[in-house]
């Protein structure tokens, strides 16, 4: 079963290696009996990490701005222009970086347990997930 994506950015999850042992399927350091699974579902999920990137464009452009600021209000030497030109500069980069960064998708397989818990299970391979739903849905 597919779902659309969402984006979701700073979640965790619980990222751990899954296998089935007869009529148990162990989940990290939890171990279920598989009759205890009532279902599961894969979540598509992506996210961008760009706040680095968005807080160095701040920084530079505002000492930037205090040197620009300083030359033409202040009467600083000229000399702190060319500063200011390099600072506005890396600014400029570090947007155009931030701006081209590629989503980062990780499926999730949300598993619900019949007294309601869910655990949750990550991983970066679509086939992963696929197989490990299709293994989990089996019971």
């Amino acid at each position: 079963m597919r779902h659309s994506y969402a984006d979701l950015t700073g979640t965790t999850f619980w990222n751990v290696p899954t296998k089935g042992h007869g009529h148990w399927v162990d989940l990290g350091g939890l171990r279920l009996p598989r009759e205890e699974i009532a279902g599961c579902r894969i979540e598509d999920i992506a996210e961008r990490d760009t706040a680095g990137k968005l807080a160095t464009l701040g920084l530079f452009f505002a000492a930037a701005l205090v040197l620009l600021l300083g030359v033409v209000e202040f009467g600083w030497r000229t000399r702190f222009l060319l500063g200011s030109v390099v600072l506005g500069t890396v600014a400029a980069v570090s947007d155009m970086e931030a701006l081209g960064i590629n989503r980062i998708v990780y499926y999730r397989l949300d598993v619900l347990i019949k007294d309601g818990r869910r655990v949750g299970y990550t991983t970066a391979s679509r086939a992963d997930a696929e197989a490990l739903a299709a293994e989990l849905n089996d019971n």
